[in-house]
This record gives C-alpha cells, sequence and structure tokens, in this order.
C-alpha cells in the first residue's frame, strides 16, 4: 500500500513538473514558478522515501518514519504549492 502511494506521489510530481515547464510560466510570476518547481522536487524525493522506507518496514521505529515522511509531505511540499 505504502509503496503505491509513493508511487502515486512521484506521477503527480512528475505532471505538476510537466505543468510548471509549460503551462505555468505563462500565468504567473517568475518566483512562484521557482518556488512551485521546489515543491515539486521535494515531492519526488518524498515519494521515493516512501518507496524505499517500504520496501524496509520492519521495526516501530521505520512505522514512525513513514508517518513523518508523509507528515512532510503533505506539510512542507504542500506548502510550499499553495
Amino acid at each position: 500500500m505504502l509503496t503505491a502511494l509513493g508511487c502515486v506521489i512521484l506521477a503527480i510530481a512528475v505532471a505538476a513538473e510537466a505543468y510548471a515547464a509549460h503551462g505555468l510560466s505563462a500565468h504567473a510570476a517568475p518566483a512562484l514558478v521557482i518556488r512551485f518547481e521546489r515543491a515539486t522536487h521535494y515531492l519526488i524525493v518524498h515519494g521515493l522515501a516512501l518507496i524505499g522506507l517500504a520496501a524496509q518496514l520492519r521495526t516501530p521505529i521505520q512505522r514512525i518514519a513513514i508517518g513523518v515522511v508523509i507528515l512532510g509531505l503533505s506539510l512542507f511540499a504542500g506548502g510550499l504549492s499553495l
């Protein structure tokens, strides 16, 4: 389940990056485009981290790490893209 969530996050990040590169620049200020691209970069990093942690899910501390990754994804990357 977590691997699938990581893959969905990566797919969203790729689509958002394509939009930032080809569509957003015509409608937003350059500073906002850069901020949005940074948010998509963090989505990619968090998606890969989620996939990697899901493959190693064995101990309670790893379950906590997954929760922290999801929290970071929601707050940090989500806040940047607003």
